[in-house]
């Protein structure tokens, strides 16, 4: 009976054993939609045929707009915003005179390998999410102190925009098009 028992354990244990390294085998192997290249490769070049397998891998990231509700205007404010950012609760209680949760987007231009680029909107719930806290904090730290009469685009950061009340608790295709609507208004010459 022992000798049986020991049969059984010693198979079930073996076949663990050739289970696990055959997971670890498969799970080691880099295949085309790895993020990156295995040690000691290098990624193709921009106009290499093979450049296409990569395409879709994010090289760099950056915010390139900010987009407040009418209610949170004192943001755009440089005096505002810097004092909001100053203070560690600073930020926190600028939303919070609002009252509820104020939704704030962001839309961040992804550069691909392939040297092309695309536009996500985020719409942010700062006071509910602390990294959203702090992905706005980021954000507002880099907008452009911009003044009427200035050139919006300068390339120093987001450029800050006010929405209408209430727009960034719509549906998604309804944002995305106002959104649009408002950026093509205040940038004719701005193609996204």
């Amino acid at each position: 009976m022992a000798l049986a028992m020991w049969r059984r354990v010693a198979s079930s244990g073996f076949r663990t054993l050739v289970a696990a390294a055959l997971v670890g085998a498969i799970l080691l192997i880099p295949d085309r939609s790895s993020a990156r290249p295995s040690t000691g490769t290098t990624a193709p070049a921009a106009n290499d045929d093979e450049a296409t397998g990569d395409a879709g891998v994010i090289v760099r990231s950056e915010t390139v707009e900010v987009w407040l509700p009418e209610s949170l205007r004192e943001l755009a404010s440089p005096v505002v915003r810097a004092r909001a950012l100053a203070e560690p609760d600073g930020l926190r209680r600028v939303l919070g005179r609002r009252g509820g949760d104020p939704r704030i987007a962001l839309t961040t231009r992804c550069h691909r390998a392939d040297g092309e680029h695309s536009d996500i909107t985020f719409i942010l719930r700062p006071l509910d999410v602390p990294d959203h806290l702090e992905r706005l904090r980021e954000a507002l730290a880099g907008v452009a102190d911009v003044h009427p009469g200035d050139v919006a685009d300068d390339g120093q950061g987001p450029d800050a925009h006010l929405v209408p009340e209430g727009l960034l608790d719509r549906d998604q295709d309804q944002i995305l098009a106002t959104l649009d609507r408002i950026l093509a208004e205040e940038q004719p010459e701005v193609t996204r």
